[in-house]
């Protein structure tokens, strides 16, 4: 494979699904745009490797815990992500299934051309850093993250996010600043442990779908959510796109 890759000065976007590698690659074309590697099976991309021009990058199901970038050149495992931000290029970046993860660097927040951010399936991860700087950001998936207990602070900037993904965690609330999202399309709350439905869902005039599943995958209501839920549904602005609002599973 090493040879192949070599003579592949200009390949652009490599992914490998199902294929089984008893050690990682000895040379990777600085020319990739995506670089897709279900298990990647090594601990470090190639030293000689410079990611510079790479836009996206998913590594499922990596089974030496989560990503380090060091700089451009070099990539070493953690269990954390560290400084991301010399990849001024990215516009996705996944990193689902990470089961050891348990933080994020807040360089993640500051990527200006990323629009797909998922972290889905990190159990272990607690917290995620202020995504203060990604004006570009489309998709936001944060589902079963059952450890993380408190949703990231959205700055005025951040104006193109669409979906938001956050079935299965801990988010026992959302943020005052979750109000800035006015070109939210989606949102995705299922099984989650929250004290309170935001209120700011009826006053968001680009939400078509909200897929709401209150008290856990038990799917208990209790009274005080019902009465919020009965608000949002009969004050909803009239300008509202909402076309979707499913509820099963709520005992109202």
């Amino acid at each position: 494979m090493e040879q192949l890759l070599k003579r592949l000065q200009n390949l652009k976007t490599l992914i490998i699904k199902n294929g089984r590698f008893s050690k990682g690659p000895k040379y990777l074309p600085n020319s990739l745009r995506v670089l897709e590697w279900r298990r990647y099976p090594s601990r470090h991309f190639p030293s000689n490797f410079n990611p510079e021009k790479l836009s996206i990058l998913k590594l499922p199901y990596y089974p030496y815990m989560s990503l380090k970038l060091d700089s451009l050149s070099k990539m070493m495992i953690t269990l954390k992500i560290p400084d991301v931000s010399n990849l001024q290029t990215l516009e996705e970046f996944s990193f689902e299934e990470c089961y050891n993860l348990v933080s994020v660097h807040s360089s993640v927040g500051f990527l200006p051309k990323l629009k797909e951010l998922k972290a889905e399936g990190c159990d272990k991860l607690r917290s995620f850093p202020p995504v203060i700087n990604l004006p570009s950001l489309e998709i936001l998936g944060l589902s079963g993250c059952s450890s993380l207990e408190k949703f990231p602070e959205i700055p005025e900037e951040m104006k193109n996010l669409e979906g938001l993904i956050l079935n299965e965690t801990s988010i026992k609330d959302l943020s005052s600043s979750f109000c800035n999202l006015f070109r939210l399309r989606r949102l995705d709350m299922q099984y989650n442990e929250m004290y309170k439905i935001p209120s700011v869902i009826a006053m968001m005039p680009n939400l078509y779908r909200c897929d709401i599943k209150l008290g856990g995958r038990k799917g208990r209501v209790s009274g005080e959510q019902e009465e919020e839920l009965h608000g949002i549904l009969t004050h909803s602005v009239p300008s509202s796109h909402l076309k979707y609002l499913p509820l099963e599973n709520n005992n109202l």
